[in-house]
């Protein structure tokens, strides 16, 4: 023991002097000291390599040498040259690396690295080429050529493999210079040498990347034997290539047949990373192509059973990915999957728990959460926190277990854990509220309530207090809940009191049959200690507790507890430009008019504007008693939405009497066809009546020379189903028409990708704008898609107004909803974001288009109409994770049944 004892001791002694050499290094008299040993008639290896080691340290710590010092160091080096001292010579190797040498400096370096590269020392002439590379510039670029090409054919296995490293770094550089060597390369690639073949590969890929038909040559040839490749390395690369080329290539039946079936046989007999990577390659494959994946499968779980921990961990990457496509196959390796859970590594037991409830069905939800609350204390904080986030998306896949799922919530926030870790979970508790069934939403409330009782983080109370008075007056006894937040008032710190006194009168607002007694609890808190709990208290009393007949209350009431119905930055925008003038001016009200301000009366006088339009359109997509219901849900202007059709080409009158109607049923906002820059500028609106579709094009002019006349449009690609009734020239109407209808009698709306040419008259015109001449002429229009979002106009609310809405056509009985859960492909949940509302095409709501990056799910709320008819609204909670993929559930209302399917197969 002592012996050990002393050995440390010395050890740790030696170390620390170590330390304070390197750590009082000096650079000017390190620089002296190695003018002073480079020079010696008679080189010493220890004191050069002592010094060496120290200019190697700085230059690592970023230490700046100046151009004199880099010159006397440099020279100084190359002297060392001279001596074959093999640790020496590594270590000049490494500085000339290091030291950045100018030109005059690098032509003395070549020289040198050239006669260790034409030496009997393999390793010399292996590192003197990697050397070379780094340093090497074009005026050198013809000697290091030959050297490079010399080396690729050397006796030396070393040398060769240094010669297609650096011809790896060199390719991106001097390509050219490279690509002459590509026999070689490939003879290198054939040799079946295992240090060979893998850097061959990847340099011959390269090369040939931009050549298809090379690529697909070379994989056919090494595919042709398992054995063409024993480096396993190399045929894992090989594998990576093959899964890329069929992802992303357009190959035939046979050829892609035959690679798929080389990945099949590199499942057996072969080593484990081999067969693990084709098992990932299948699986991945598997999501683009229709191939059997049961070998691969059984590969995986081979891995999954092996003892190594880094194959356990890939294989459950993979499973994990699988469970997004293929839930049921999964779920075939529960049994092998459940016991992991218990894990010692942490990563390998939270990637099982993740995966495991992808999978779970309704049966064993609560047998998985048992057994998850038992290993869960054990998990750091970042992992409990997925957990927490994986249960929130099984209640998205499986909602009907969420009592369950809400009861193993509980356990976790009445558990130990840190604040972080309690905020994840009662963000969690909210979001099933919100989007769960009523059900879920009191059981939520019950269980925050309780939670509250004992809550030591006051932001988390305040948070609480502010989500039940929101969602407390949606549930079947809100006056349950008073009780709990009254408690705080009584026996909570002052901070927390004043939160529950403001819940209170947000509460005693919104429900008016339990206000007055709401009003006597206020009423109690006015003799409370803290300043700010009575203040709350009398100005809440004060706002609720008034008679009904007075309107000047009411509306001060409404000002406070709804939405603001008036644009604040504009306000502020006013304020800030005339703020002299207010101040100068005492009676200001005609340079301050508030009416400008507000948002809601714009909002009314719009929707009266457009109410006998609504009331004149027939619904030809419902039964008369629905349109009779809907007639009368459109006369309430409550919902603040324009039912008007978006901006666009207004349909002439003389085009609608040669079609024998009054007006279109609706009009999409305008297209640009072409860029502006092009040399025709296009742009088109659609108009829809029935089964017709009729496109009108803008077209300008952008070549000074020519004028254009008696332009039509044309179909380039005719459809079948579809036939052109009436095409409409540039001299008959301002813009050049075309009309379509739909011969199905089954498609209600015409949703297609046609292909349009334009044909006209071109005047060539001179300087003077006289006419020389005219010719004919047609120009190609790119694809124009005609989609479900075209019949969804966008309309924009006021800001705070789209939970009115929402709940206001609820209350109408034309109300019709749906609630859909969708998986979708994007790779961040900010991308997902803008897909989705791409995807429908209608207005944001409430800012909720800003995504915070950093949390695991948003909420998108989104408006708009139908046919310039009907309000849509959209509600839809998107949660992603790297792991799980990315899930949409979404909830749409609108007073027509027909709309809301078609919002829903937008992203459909």
């Amino acid at each position: 023991m002592f012996s050990k004892s002393k050995k440390a001791d010395v050890d740790k002694e030696e170390t620390t002097d170590y330390k304070d050499e390197y750590t009082r290094i000096s650079k000017s008299t390190l620089v002296q000291e190695a003018r002073t040993i480079f020079n010696e008639a008679k080189i010493k290896p220890k004191k050069c390599i002592e010094v060496l080691n120290k200019i190697i340290y700085l230059l690592n710590q970023g230490e700046k040498f100046t151009d004199n010092e880099k010159t006397n160091l440099f020279f100084g080096v190359t002297k060392l040259f001279l001596h074959d001292d093999s640790t020496l010579r590594r270590l000049i190797y490494v500085f000339i690396k290091e030291l950045r040498a100018n030109e005059d400096e690098v032509f003395i370096a070549t020289s040198c690295l050239s006669k260790d590269m034409m030496g009997e020392n393999d390793m010399y002439k292996a590192n003197a080429l990697r050397v070379l590379t780094k340093i090497v510039d074009k005026s050198s670029l013809l000697s290091i050529e030959k050297q490079i090409k010399t080396s690729m054919v050397d006796r030396s296995t070393h040398v060769k493999s240094s010669s297609l490293v650096c011809s790896i770094h060199l390719l991106s550089k001097y390509p050219e210079m490279i690509k002459k060597m590509v026999g070689d390369i490939q003879n290198n690639l054939l040799s079946g040498n295992k240090e060979l073949q893998y850097h061959a590969l990847l340099l011959l890929h390269e090369i040939r990347k931009v050549d298809p038909m090379a690529i697909l040559k070379i994989l056919s040839q090494l595919t042709s034997s398992q054995s063409a490749l024993p480096s396993k390395l190399a045929k894992v690369q090989l594998i990576r290539y093959i899964k890329e080329i069929l992802l992303h290539a357009n190959l035939d039946a046979r050829t892609k047949g035959g690679f798929i079936e080389y990945l099949n046989e590199c499942l057996s007999r072969n080593p484990e990373m081999v067969s693990f990577e084709a098992a990932k390659s299948l699986v991945e494959l598997s999501e683009k192509m229709n191939i059997d994946i049961d070998q691969a499968f059984k590969s995986i779980l081979d891995s999954l059973c092996s003892g190594e921990n880094v194959l356990k961990y890939a294989a459950l990457k993979v499973m994990n990915r699988l469970a997004n496509t293929n839930p049921k196959e999964v779920s075939l390796a529960s049994t092998e999957l459940e016991p992991l859970i218990n894990d010692q590594n942490t990563s390998i037991a939270s990637m099982a728990i993740s995966t495991l409830l992808k999978v779970c069905t309704e049966v064993y939800v609560q047998k998985l959460l048992a057994q998850i609350s038992h290993y869960l204390p054990e998990l750091g904080d970042d992992f409990k926190i997925e957990v927490i986030h994986s249960v929130y998306l099984l209640f998205l896949r499986v909602p009907k277990k969420s009592t369950e799922q809400i009861n193993f919530l509980l356990k976790c926030l009445t558990g130990e854990g840190t604040e972080t870790y309690k905020e994840s979970i009662v963000e969690t508790l909210m979001k099933i509220g919100i989007e769960g069934t009523t059900a879920d939403k009191e059981q939520v409330l019950l269980t925050l309530c309780e939670f509250i009782e004992d809550c030591e983080f006051r932001h988390l109370q305040t948070h609480i207090f502010d989500f039940i008075a929101k969602e407390c007056p949606n549930t079947s006894n809100p006056s349950v809940y008073i009780r709990f937040i009254y408690n705080r008032v009584v026996l909570e710190k002052s901070i927390i009191r004043a939160a529950a006194v403001s819940a209170l009168g947000t509460i005693g607002h919104k429900i008016e049959s339990l206000r007055s007694q709401i009003v006597i609890l206020l009423k109690n808190c006015l003799k409370d200690e803290n300043d700010e709990v009575r203040e709350r208290a009398l100005f809440y009393t004060d706002l609720l507790d008034y008679p009904e007949e007075n309107e000047e209350c009411h509306e001060a009431s409404s000002f406070v507890f709804d939405s603001l119905t008036f644009d604040v930055d504009k306000m502020e925008q006013f304020l800030l430009e005339n703020k002299d003038s207010l101040i100068a001016d005492e009676d200001n009200e005609e340079i301050f008019n508030f009416s400008t301000f507000c948002t809601e009366e714009q909002d009314s006088v719009m929707t009266r504007n457009v109410q006998k339009e609504a009331e004149e359109k027939k619904d030809t997509y419902s039964t008369p008693e629905q349109h009779t219901k809907q007639e009368e849900a459109i006369e309430d202007d409550s919902y603040g939405i324009d039912f008007s059709s978006p901006p666009g080409f207004e349909l002439e009158q003389s085009i609608c009497t040669r079609l024998g109607i009054e007006a279109p049923e609706f009009s999409t906002t305008t297209k640009d066809i072409t860029s502006p820059s092009d040399e025709y500028y296009v742009q088109l609106t659609g108009h829809f009546h029935c089964k017709k579709l009729i496109l009108q094009f803008n077209v300008q002019n952008n070549i000074e020379e020519h004028k254009l006349k008696d332009i039509t449009v044309h179909l380039e690609n005719p459809k079948a189903g579809y036939t052109t009734v009436d095409q409409i020239s540039s001299e008959e109407s301002q813009y050049p028409t075309i009309v379509l209808i739909s011969e199905d009698p089954s498609r209600v709306f015409i949703t297609e990708t046609f292909k349009f040419k334009l044909k006209f008259t071109v005047i060539e015109v001179d300087e003077d704008g006289n006419e020389e001449g005219d010719y004919e002429d047609e120009y190609s229009l790119d694809k124009v898609s005609i989609a479900v979002s075209d019949y969804i106009g966008k309309q924009a609310l006021a800001n705070g107004q789209f939970m009115n809405a929402w709940e206001m056509i609820k209350q109408n009985e034309a109300c019709a909803e749906r609630l859909e859960t969708f998986q979708i492909s994007f790779k961040t949940l900010k991308e997902a974001v803008a897909g989705v509302i791409d995807f429908f095409g209608m207005s944001v709501c409430e800012g909720s288009d800003k995504v915070d990056e950093t949390s695991k799910s948003h909420n998108l709320f989104l408006a708009g109409t139908f046919f310039g008819m009907y309000p849509v609204l959209v509600r839809g909670q998107i949660g992603f994770n790297s792991q799980y993929g990315c899930v949409l559930r979404v909830g749409v209302r609108s007073m027509n049944d027909n709309a809301i399917q078609t919002v829903l197969e937008c992203i459909q």
